[in-house]
């Protein structure tokens, strides 16, 4: 869900305030809520990716809100740059002060946005991490699901007589129903009793 939005519009929320930005500042606040909605659905074990994905739809949302805060503060600046009224002397000084704090606010903008790139880099860096455990996890769970291990020995049909498995043993489970459970044992299907 992040990697798409991150691709697209990464780069556009931390342009210099000499570029276009995000045109629908709203872009964040849907993801936000895409995964809220997603998080809900999912099961309490999986929750952690999406409360991590929330982390960096954060620090996007409060990146959104500082570089618009920049552009109005140096839109304001060059508001006044040519006041009525001044003299020749005293309008190139307002120039000049203008455009020093012109300069001052975009240089300023150009190092936030790198802190705020890095620490969204970090937050999704920690998000993938999180939803690989998750997902590892998962994957444990279902291979210990689908296996069983023998506490005691046990006598089983097999192809060409009777076989005992001994115990220990564990076995990928095909299926359980009434009749027992059918294992893989020695490349064979076979049933062990209820």
């Amino acid at each position: 869900m992040l990697q798409p939005f991150l691709d697209r519009r990464l780069n556009i929320i931390l342009a210099p305030l000499d570029a276009p930005g995000l045109k629908h500042p709203e872009a964040v606040a849907d993801l936000r809520s895409s995964i809220v909605d997603a998080m809900k659905k999912a099961p309490v074990a999986k929750q952690p990716p999406f409360q991590a994905a929330l982390a960096v739809c954060n620090v996007l949302s409060q990146a959104v809100d500082e570089r618009q805060r920049a552009v109005a503060n140096l839109q304001g600046s060059q508001r006044f740059s040519g006041w009525p009224g001044l003299k020749h002397q005293a309008a190139r000084e307002a120039a000049q002060n203008n455009a020093f704090f012109a300069n001052a606010q975009i240089t300023e903008w150009k190092q936030r946005a790198a802190q705020l790139r890095q620490q969204i880099e970090q937050l999704y860096t920690r998000e993938r991490e999180i939803e690989g455990h998750v997902t590892a996890a998962a994957a444990d769970a279902a291979a210990t699901a689908n296996t069983i291990t023998l506490d005691k020995p046990v006598a089983v049909k097999v192809k060409y007589g009777m076989a005992t498995i001994p115990p220990g043993t564990t076995l990928t489970v095909i299926s359980r129903d009434a009749n027992g459970i059918l294992v893989d044992y020695a490349d064979e299907k076979v049933t062990l009793p209820p």
